[in-house]
């Protein structure tokens, strides 16, 4: 599990692992042969002793069938579907004030980080800063998840934070208008004179062109060995982790992608030039799926090493697909597999050189340990 808390007060969440649409296909639901279902859901809903509401036995079944296959597919009812589909909606149309927070030992809210370019900077909020009221409410009666909502709202409202800062006796209340975030998924730097390095939180549509600004500004500083971090990246698209790899390792296989079908597609690196990157990956049990990819593929065609803990392992691919009826099923559809045809799922990517992840203010054992090795 993670060490810290963290939240993120910003745009967007993180994307399905396919790179194909959301809403990719529909289904009709007339050509499936029912008769077998119906005549079941007939005798139980007939004799059954206990009372059921109509269509409570249907659906509670294919619910069942859908949790049986496997921990990520699942059925949705057409009131939970369009659920589902408000909630994207009003993500993005949702905007906030572009800090971290962290919920310390004591049920304290500090920001731990100030989003470059977002109202939280402009305003003067700082690091450090301990949030005690969100529009005149008492935060220290109320749930997390409330205080994040109330802190996100419509673009171009306002919202009022009142922090406490160190060195400081009185609250200092701060009118700050929601801004649909920019979202920082990459963040480099240089660690020294001969070593980059890249944090990657997810593989999303703006993480590769902040890795070619990384790679551009190594290059201009004849930076050669780079340290890409991809701890607790959940994923994103696969199309992304692929541009993201083309630039890092040479011509040759990234990984391989098997659908329900038994047909095998192989993603190639096209970069004919090999990249003269000496890398090290770090990851740890919360990187998964498209990070998992990530790191396989710079081990697998010993572009560089893996450094931390085993990952979490999600090997698979998944798509929503809508039922003419309203309802939605999120299907595994593939799996895929690293350079070598390694498995991923249940199992994950083996660091070449194991340490466990301890991160708080003052250590980080796994960055440590590799800037050592380089």
């Amino acid at each position: 599990m993670k060490k810290k808390r963290i939240i993120s007060l910003l745009l967007g969440t993180t994307l399905l692992f396919s790179s194909s649409s959301i809403f990719a296909n529909t289904i009709d639901t007339d050509t499936i042969d029912t008769d077998n279902i119906e005549l079941v859901t007939e005798i139980k809903e007939n004799s059954y002793f206990y009372e059921l509401e109509d269509g409570e036995l249907t659906e509670n079944a294919i619910k069942d069938l859908f949790t049986d296959l496997d921990p990520y597919s699942a059925y949705y009812t057409n009131q939970e579907y369009t659920k589902l589909k408000q909630d994207l909606v009003d993500e993005l149309d949702n905007a906030s004030i572009g800090v971290e927070l962290l919920e310390d030992e004591n049920y304290n809210i500090n920001i731990v980080e100030v989003m470059n370019n977002n109202p939280a900077e402009e305003a003067g909020l700082q690091v450090g800063d301990r949030i005690v009221s969100v529009d005149d409410a008492d935060i220290e009666v109320i749930p997390l998840p409330t205080i994040l909502k109330l802190i996100s709202g419509k673009a171009g409202t306002t919202v009022n934070i009142g922090i406490q800062r160190e060195g400081r006796e009185d609250i200092l209340y701060f009118d700050l208008v929601r801004e649909p975030v920019i979202k920082n998924t990459v963040e480099y730097g240089l660690i020294n004179e001969r070593l980059g390095y890249i944090s990657i939180r997810r593989f999303d549509n703006n993480s590769l062109l902040a890795v070619k600004a990384a790679l551009h500004q190594f290059d201009n500083n004849n930076i050669e060995k780079i340290i890409v971090d991809v701890r607790d990246n959940p994923g994103g698209y696969l199309s992304t982790v692929k541009d993201t790899l083309n630039m890092l390792v040479g011509e040759g296989p990234l990984f391989h992608v098997r659908d329900s079908k038994g047909n095998e597609t192989i993603e190639y690196s096209d970069n004919n030039v090999d990249p003269n990157y000496e890398l090290a990956v770090l990851t740890n049990e919360n990187s998964a799926s498209a990070s998992e990819i990530f790191a396989g593929a710079i081990q697998d065609r010993e572009a560089g090493i893996v450094v931390g803990t085993n990952t979490f392992g999600k090997g698979t691919v998944q798509n929503l697909i809508e039922l003419n009826s309203g309802e939605a099923i999120k299907l595994t559809v593939a799996e895929y597999f690293t350079a070598n045809r390694n498995v991923v799922s249940d199992i994950g990517i083996t660091p070449d050189i194991v340490v466990e992840d301890i991160f708080n203010d003052e250590t980080d054992k796994i960055l440590e340990r590799v800037i050592e090795e380089m």
